[in-house]
């Protein structure tokens, strides 16, 4: 069975990252940019690509520090055992707000646009149980699910791009450069929430094999991804010009505007937000998985590291572990969903959103990885120190 090979390739990593990139945020990107840059928004949209490209660097750099141990053996062996089980419960209450908030926008952009009269909560519970069912199933099922969708999007939403190239004024995206740095620079930082994802790049090392080029896998697809989200909020900037700031789903009403040849298939949109379900569906589906894993790890902690596991019950470890996962999978949806049924509305959600990644997400992308690096360089010292 899949689920047993509970390893993955960097191929399937990168098919993980681009899939689940692409989010919430994109539609409504173009807004927000906007909202700090005028027609300069999309130099906001490069920004926040290189800051994911050097965020993934540093988390990846981290991750491989102990590269085979789970969060709390790593973490526990640089910053003390307490920590790490402290630092494991912030954590996956970050993953659980993380997901449900975005649920949540899914939810409601589903209510407005699609599913007009669907109750909300069936539509968030019908995502729930299948983002649940495909976490429970294992990392190697995700990735070859992922690596499945992301061939099938690819040629359809280069046709989209293509077209919605065409109806395009550049016009609006003028004067250039006319934005201070210093609020290009503090637009990036404030819509950081965009790389909310990334620190599981933590957790995800035990899962690679080869290791050795991680690193450079994650970095690369972290860039594609900001390719394609720069190029959508380009694109929407400019047809939409200042009227962008208006539109609740700018991307969504660009892509309803365009005209395919032949009238092959008559909204464009329904195609778009089909491919924006497939990210929310990856991008959910991770944090509950991980989720899991960070359940796991706290139940079990260093113990099989240590081989304190007796002999004669080492045969069952695999199994054991296996239903504890399983287990940690199922508290996180049911947490996830309870964070849902808090009736909050987008804009209330995005500030949610950005305090998380100010706050938390800043912590676990930067801080941690730090910490972990500069614990890592002094222990390296006093080993030196003491053969010495």
């Amino acid at each position: 069975m899949l689920s047993i090979n509970e390893r993955i390739s960097l191929r399937q990593l990168q098919a993980l990252i681009i899939v689940a990139s692409i989010g919430t945020g994109v539609i409504v990107l173009p807004r927000r940019v906007y909202e700090y840059a005028d027609a300069d928004g999309w130099l906001i949209a490069i920004g926040l690509t290189m800051l994911a490209m050097v965020v993934t660097a540093l988390v990846s750099t981290a991750a491989r520090l102990r590269p085979s141990d789970n969060f709390i053996q790593s973490t526990g062996y640089f910053l003390t055992r307490p920590v790490a089980y402290i630092l494991a419960a912030v954590f996956w209450l970050k993953l659980v707000f993380a997901a449900g908030l975005e649920l949540r926008v899914f939810m409601l952009v589903v209510k407005e646009v699609l599913l007009k009269q669907t109750p909300l909560m069936a539509t968030g519970i019908t995502m729930l149980v299948v983002a649940a069912y495909a976490a429970v199933k294992g990392i190697e099922t995700r990735a070859r699910v992922a690596e499945l969708l992301l061939a099938l999007m690819v040629i359809p939403f280069v046709a989209l791009i293509v077209l919605a190239a065409r109806d395009i004024d550049l016009s609006n995206l003028q004067p250039v450069l006319t934005t201070p740095t210093q609020t290009l620079v503090n637009g990036t930082i404030r819509l950081g929430f965009m790389l909310t994802g990334l620190e599981c790049l933590l957790l995800v090392s035990p899962y690679i094999h080869p290791r050795k080029n991680m690193r450079r896998a994650a970095v690369s697809a972290v860039g594609i991804s900001g390719i394609i989200i720069t190029l959508i909020t380009a694109l929407t900037l400019a047809r939409f010009g200042r009227g962008v700031k208006d539109l609740p789903w700018p991307v969504l009403s660009l892509m309803d505007m365009i005209t395919m040849p032949g009238s092959f298939i008559e909204r464009q949109e329904a195609l778009m937000i089909s491919f924006w379900i497939i990210t929310i569906f990856v991008f959910i589906n991770a944090l509950i998985f991980f989720g899991g894993v960070l359940i796991k790890n706290c139940i079990v902690g260093g113990r099989a590291a240590k081989g304190t596991v007796a002999d004669d019950k080492r045969r069952h470890a695999p199994s054991r572990a296996n239903r504890l996962w399983q287990i940690g999978v199922l508290v996180t949806a049911i947490a996830v969903f309870i964070v849902t049924c808090i009736p909050w509305d987008e804009a209330e959600i995005y500030q949610r959103l950005d305090f998380m990644y100010l706050t938390l997400g800043a912590f676990f992308l930067v801080v941690l990885p730090v910490l972990l690096m500069l614990a890592s360089i002094l222990k390296g010292k006093n080993r030196s120190n003491s053969d010495g």
